[in-house]
């Protein structure tokens, strides 16, 4: 497997490709009332909400394998929160700032309130907080994976922790999986299939599942078993899919991923500088991209050229990625740093 250290140089490169049909999605196609060309161009990346997806299994390897190398509960989410929080909350304040001075003037929509910073840096959903005001939401509506993601961490960890050793993490989770996808069927109670969604991460378990068992086949220890719960998590993820674009993009995304563990040097062109590079500030990207961008992409002139529409977006996002590496390198590196140095005094006590 081509690695740099201890990262797998093919998952920075479907990093790249998850954020950047994220990228399209958000400015092209998720806010048309914002843009001045419409939803008219590059009308294929409607499904690039599907992107999210793919960090999703992406998510399931890294953390089965990070499960691997942690001695601890509170050393896995040591390495968790330090990696997601700091970058969070600096992303969270420069977009509430940009949202407050460029954004609140452009549509009653675009508004955020002090409160909203709850829901965002706790990644937790705004309904638990509807207490506190009616209209509390994430500062950045993109923010709804984090939530999800924790939800991962927090099933998978309580698995792998307490579960006896024999009963493997990748199989619970195919179990679980099939449980939310059975329990969000309309014939179900309500309780039951808020259970599921809320607690079970419906419909999204099934993405994470699959992570961990490509992590299993990359592992070695891939047996028929294990590729028939593989071709379990497809089904359900077809099954529970919106379009027959995303459920080819499933199939796609499945693909890459058996790819990678079995037939690796078929994606070499994945480890191209460039593309490994946009992987490894993704996280970045997805936290500072969406209302920043959208904004700024507001205030481009209706009248102007379409080639300068599209000139414009292109500066947008050259500043939201100059941004990210800035967060990235400042900030999600050190944090990363920080946390091995606590990691490792806790180990000392």
């Amino acid at each position: 497997m081509t690695q740099s250290g201890q990262r797998l140089l093919v998952l920075d490169g479907f990093r790249a490709i998850a954020i950047i049909s994220v990228l399209f999605y958000h400015y092209f196609q998720r806010f048309p009332n914002y843009y001045p060309y419409g939803a008219s161009l590059f009308q294929w990346s409607h499904e690039g909400y599907v992107g999210v997806h793919f960090f999703f299994i992406i998510s399931g390897f890294v953390i089965a394998l990070t499960l691997e190398k942690t001695t601890s509960w509170m050393s896995f989410f040591l390495r968790r929160v330090f990696r997601l929080l700091p970058p969070l909350t600096i992303a969270a304040l420069v977009s509430y700032f940009v949202i407050w001075g460029l954004g609140r003037n452009l549509t009653p929509e675009i508004s955020r309130q002090p409160l909203d910073f709850i829901p965002s840096l706790t990644m937790t959903s705004p309904s638990l907080w509807r207490w506190l005001d009616p209209s509390i939401t994430y500062i950045d509506g993109a923010y709804w994976s984090l939530y999800a993601e924790v939800r991962f961490y927090l099933i998978a960890a309580a698995i792998y922790y307490c579960a006896p050793r024999r009963i493997t993490l990748d199989y619970i989770l195919v179990a679980l999986s099939l449980f939310a996808a059975i329990g969000q069927l309309s014939q179900f109670s309500a309780g039951i299939r808020t259970i599921t969604e809320h607690l079970l991460i419906a419909p999204y378990l099934h993405y994470f599942a699959a992570g961990t068992l490509f992590f299993r086949v990359w592992r070695g220890t891939g047996q028929i078993t294990v590729w028939i719960c593989i071709l379990v998590m497809l089904l359900t993820a077809i099954f529970s899919s919106s379009s027959p674009e995303a459920r080819m993009i499933d199939v796609i995304m499945f693909t890459g991923f058996a790819l990678l563990v079995k037939q690796p040097k078929v994606l070499m062109p994945l480890t191209f500088a460039p593309l490994v590079w946009i992987g490894q500030i993704s996280y970045s990207i997805y936290l500072l991209h969406q209302m920043i961008g959208v904004i700024l992409i507001a205030h481009i002139p209706i009248n102007w050229p379409i080639w300068g529409q599209l000139l414009s977006v292109g500066v947008v996002t050259a500043l939201i990625v100059t941004l990210s590496a800035a967060l990235h390198s400042n900030v999600e590196k050190q944090s990363t740093a920080m946390a091995r140095k606590v990691e490792g005094w806790i180990a000392s006590k």
